[in-house]
């Protein structure tokens, strides 16, 4: 086998590997993000928190609340609703120990998190205490692609 070949052949399997290896989601990946998520929903919320959160994410990430029935695709949509969404925020547990398990498979995870929330809507104050199960899909460079949310 020519030299030239082989060392081609040697690059090709390092990559294919390295991107595999890349888009297995590991349990400090997901802690980091729900870390991120939960500082871009309090109400002192900063632009690098939301950058921080959606560095997590592909630009053409979807995203799917089964609650409401509603899906939401790319960045742009969570740079718009997450602000909003801040603003509201009157308070947002903020602890990485909120996360009651993880499951890891081979290029998804599924996250099962508390949470305890009050926020402003529609001019009243709301309370929301239950578990969000959340199913992330990692594409071969590692980002979320796709993101449903369901809640217990």
């Amino acid at each position: 086998m020519n030299i030239h070949f082989r060392i081609i052949f040697l690059l090709s399997l390092f990559l294919i590997f390295s991107i595999s290896a890349q888009a297995k989601p590991t349990e400090d990946l997901v802690k980091a993000f729900i870390s991120a998520s939960e500082k871009t929903r309090q109400p002192d919320m900063k632009k690098e928190d939301l950058e921080s959160y959606l560095a997590f994410m592909s630009d053409e990430v979807i995203d799917y609340h089964a609650a409401y029935g509603r899906t939401f695709t790319g960045k742009e949509h969570f740079r718009k609703g997450i602000v909003k969404k801040a603003a509201s925020m009157i308070s947002m547990s903020e602890n990485i120990e909120n996360i009651e398990n993880i499951v890891l498979g081979s290029n998804t995870a599924v996250v099962v998190v508390n949470e305890d929330s009050k926020y402003h809507k529609n001019g009243a104050i709301k309370h929301f205490k239950g578990r969000t199960i959340l199913v992330l899909e990692f594409n071969e460079q590692g980002l979320i692609s796709q993101m449903r949310r369901y809640l217990d």
